[in-house]
């Protein structure tokens, strides 16, 4: 292909289609986005005076619940967070179009669903899988490391910095420590194939972040064998953590934790679903350490035990690694932990989002996915964070906030990969009794007995970009052929063939997003250069999942590019 070479001047947003296309010239016509939306309460009603602020400003909502507030159009997501003294407060990251300012200067969001305070009602926060080890401190080959052993409690907080104002919103917030505690490597690992250990600095790290109780009872607690839970137990106590799940013996293990909020105590229970096909295994016995097994008859044993008035939340960690389903097993577990009276029976270990469903007017979550975990398959970096409202004992209703592990770090989702997520949990929840129902950037889960009608909260669809970015030039589609010889062959125009692999996230929160890789002849010059080079072939993706562009299978490239000053875009 000839050389192409574009200087685009001054723009802060630019939308471009690159390798196949003439030049063009764009003139945007500011630098400042607004923008819009309403604020309503649970039974669709506008609410009044909730202040929406955003770091560049605030606002207070009006009698019609509309708030309107500006940000940087070159920006691609910001944090708006909602406030009211008789509402829970909320905090949502807006993805913003890539093309801002250039097509428009106002974006409305999604109407963002606030929930009434009200006596005895609580607000519970649930991460999924947890650990800061392994490829966290030795990272895979080209990879920076993320925690540094000489100062591991600084770098933890980092890890958890981007998802610190969702945790502290909670009464209550939990996630699942799949790991033991020490701050050496602890002799006499099990005869197992994965065994990890963390710094004792992630415990104060989760505390600033906003975690009050770990769950312990999961297939890591006992990795090291006695001398590891010893270590484990004692620096737990040392932190004034909760924690349940695991202990010096079954008993002790099968204790839960017992917190009081709002007037209504709530008790916290966790289980690892088998007991491992080595010795010494690793689940508490009579006489010797590990996790709590859980069984009908030993689950069903402790939730009988729970006080009368104590609001019952069951962790059980079980099922089948990267399956979008839980497992025939893992439904009937959990469903019988509500049958004995657990008022709230959550699950994680398959390290992949699953679906929720509704049993009883009890809610079940069967996988959240990871929170902190350094596995590197597409599957396992979409999670979530998890709010669950509680009117004691009954469950009022949930609301999921998309999670994308960027870098091994949890941030905030937005663009496709929330998308992904959004419109993935109910395509796989296949509940009857739930509905799901876009609130601002995150998910409302009601029970679809109420007969509430959101006509416009409906998940959008995305157009394809590259059509988009054709419109924003000026380009036809007619005009893209490819010329082979002396014959043109059209295009294959609107597949995202990578699958989240844009540019979006790539560097975003001064994180190394780890969705592109580049290889073979693709080049891409610093912000110094001001210019990004695609030359020949290329190949992109994950060290899982890669894909080849080259010229003999050529297809467009769609990129939207941002700087604050020139850009030259060269082709070849």
């Amino acid at each position: 292909m000839p050389r192409q070479s574009v200087l685009f001047r001054s723009l802060p947003m630019l939308a471009l289609m690159a390798l196949f296309f003439s030049p063009q010239s764009v003139t945007l016509a500011s630098s400042v986005l607004a923008l819009e939306g309403l604020v309503l309460d649970v039974e669709g009603q506008p609410i009044q005076g909730v202040q929406v602020s955003s770091g560049e400003g605030e606002t207070i909502t009006g009698p019609t619940g509309f708030f309107k507030l500006t940000t940087q159009s070159h920006l691609l997501h910001t944090q708006l967070t909602f406030k009211h003294p008789s509402l829970y407060s909320m905090v949502h990251d807006f993805s913003l179009p890539a093309r801002g300012a250039m097509v428009r200067d106002t974006f409305s969001v999604q109407p963002v669903i606030l929930v009434r305070k009200k006596p005895g009602r609580g607000l519970l926060a649930f991460g999924g899988d947890t650990m800061m080890a392994r490829r966290y401190l030795k990272p895979l080959p080209g990879e920076p490391k993320v925690i540094d052993e000489a100062k591991p409690l600084a770098d933890m907080k980092s890890v958890l910095k981007f998802v610190r104002p969702y945790l502290s919103l909670a009464d209550v917030a939990s996630v699942n420590l799949e790991t033991q505690l020490a701050d050496k490597n602890p002799p006499h690992a099990l005869p197992k194939s994965v065994t990890f250990y963390t710094s004792t600095a992630i415990l104060d790290a989760l505390k600033w972040g906003g975690v009050d109780y770990v769950a312990l009872g999961n297939n890591h607690t006992f990795d090291y064998r006695g001398a590891g839970l010893l270590s484990t137990l004692d620096a737990l106590a040392s932190s004034n953590l909760g924690h349940s799940g695991a202990g010096q013996n079954e008993r002790a293990a099968r204790k839960p934790y017992v917190t009081t909020h709002n007037e209504v105590p709530i008790s916290f229970s966790s289980y690892v679903g088998w007991a491992g096909d080595f010795q010494p295994n690793q689940v508490a016995t009579r006489d010797k350490g590990g996790a709590a097994l859980a069984t009908s008859d030993s689950v069903r044993e402790d939730i009988l035990a729970v006080s009368e008035g104590e609001s019952s939340v069951v962790q059980i960690h079980t099922g089948l690694e990267y399956h979008d389903h839980p497992t025939m097993n893992q439904r009937t577990l959990f469903r019988e932990a509500i049958d004995a009276g657990a008022d709230l029976v959550l699950g994680h270990h398959p390290h992949v989002l699953q679906g929720f469903d509704l049993h009883n007017d009890k809610l079940i979550g069967y996988s959240l996915g990871n929170f902190a975990f350094d596995q590197y398959i597409y599957s396992t970096q979409l999670g979530c964070l998890l709010y669950v409202w509680m009117d004691g004992e009954n469950f009022h209703r949930a609301e999921i906030v998309p999670i994308y592990l960027n870098g091994y770090i949890p941030t905030p989702g937005f663009g496709e990969q929330a998308y992904d997520i959004l419109q993935r949990i109910p395509r796989i929840s296949n509940s009857v009794d739930l509905e799901f129902l876009q609130t601002g950037a995150h998910l409302l889960v009601n029970k679809r007995a109420r007969e509430i009608r959101y006509e416009s909260l409906v998940l959008p669809e995305i157009a394809p970009k590259s059509l988009v970015h054709l419109a924003d030039l000026g380009i036809l589609p007619q005009q893209m052929f490819d010329k082979v010889g002396e014959h043109q062959r059209p295009l294959r125009l609107g597949v995202d063939l990578l699958k989240r692999g844009t540019f979006e996230s790539y560097g975003d929160r001064q994180t190394t997003d780890r969705t592109w890789l580049f290889g073979g002849d693709v080049t891409v010059i610093g912000k110094e250069n001001k210019k990004l080079r695609i030359k020949g072939a290329a190949t992109s993706g994950m060290r899982t999942f890669e894909r080849a562009f080259s010229t003999d299978n050529p297809a467009t490239f769609a990129a939207d590019v941002m700087s604050s000053g020139d850009v030259e875009l060269i082709v070849k």
